[in-house]
């Protein structure tokens, strides 16, 4: 039994072999690969017998020194054989010599999806950015007041499916909030699969009825999905979030959020195994 043989590829070959992929029922163009792969890239391919069957493609997508697993599939015929995870492999290896840690590694019982590796210079970079940048202006009295701008990217661990009140964790990531006499604190969540609102932090029945309503009018299952490559949660988790949105803004007040006497800031964790979410706080005030 010949063994399976990992190599960089070529576009063309992993392209051509995206049209083969029953899951792909509208495959992307060479185009529209082009134009996603302008950056830093790469095209793996498997072989099996002397034939391509199956390939993986990551780039920096956001061009920051990120890099991210993108697009990627087997034959029908020769799954089953691990290609996936070998294929998920290689290119963690091959990332771990370009670039320096990894960042974010999303993990399916199908299939490894992402993997995120940054830079040293994209650490060196954010360590930079969270440092305080402060500006001078001018208030309506003419006065000279100091106007702070904070930016800080923080993990949070991994919650079971449902809706969570994260407030503290919040707060407690990003202490210049107490130097803020009127601000705004920005909350943007990194993911297409967990959301963030604002709800009753008080009685925890909301948070169960929420997560109830929400399974009824997104439905698993559904006849009409096609995105089903990550099991029944995998497209319902993109709806959800895409419902109630990636991000919240609160104001600040004398050092403290301003929320409502019953206000939280809700995760929304719309996936069975979500894991780790990333989570970026941006703080305006003065």
């Amino acid at each position: 039994m010949n063994s399976i043989k990992i190599k960089i590829g070529r576009l063309e070959e992993a392209v051509d072999l995206a049209h083969q992929i029953p899951e792909f029922d509208n495959p992307y163009n060479i185009d529209e690969y082009k134009k996603r792969l302008m950056s830093d890239h790469l095209v793996l391919t498997a072989h099996f017998e002397n034939e391509i069957v199956g390939f993986k493609i990551g780039y920096d997508r956001f061009n920051d020194g990120s890099f991210y697993s993108w697009m990627g599939g087997v034959l029908p015929e020769n799954r089953n054989q691990s290609i996936a995870k070998i294929l998920a492999d290689y290119q963690e290896n091959w990332a771990k010599k370009k670039w320096l840690r990894i960042y974010s590694f999303k993990n399916t019982e199908k299939a490894r999806s992402h993997v995120i590796l940054f830079k040293k210079k994209r650490i060196c970079n954010h360590k930079r950015n969270s440092e305080n940048s402060k500006g001078r202006i001018k208030n309506l009295d003419g006065k000279t007041v100091i106007n702070m701008w904070k930016q800080k990217e923080i993990s949070l661990p991994s919650h079971p499916r449902g809706f969570h009140i994260i407030t503290d964790q919040i707060v407690q990531a990003i202490p210049e909030i107490k130097d803020i006499s009127a601000g705004l604190l920005h909350v943007y969540i990194k993911h297409t699969s967990a959301s963030l609102t604002i709800n009753e932090d008080a009685d925890p029945t909301v948070r169960a009825d929420f997560e109830s309503h929400f399974n009824e009018i997104v439905p698993e299952n559904a006849p009409y999905y096609r995105h089903t490559i990550e099991g029944p949660d995998d497209m319902p988790s993109h709806l959800k979030s895409a419902i109630l949105g990636s991000s919240v803004s609160i104001p600040i007040t004398d050092g403290k959020l301003n929320l409502g006497t019953w206000q939280g800031i809700y995760l929304c964790e719309h996936r069975n195994h979500g894991g780790g979410r990333r989570i970026v706080l941006t703080l305006n005030g003065n």
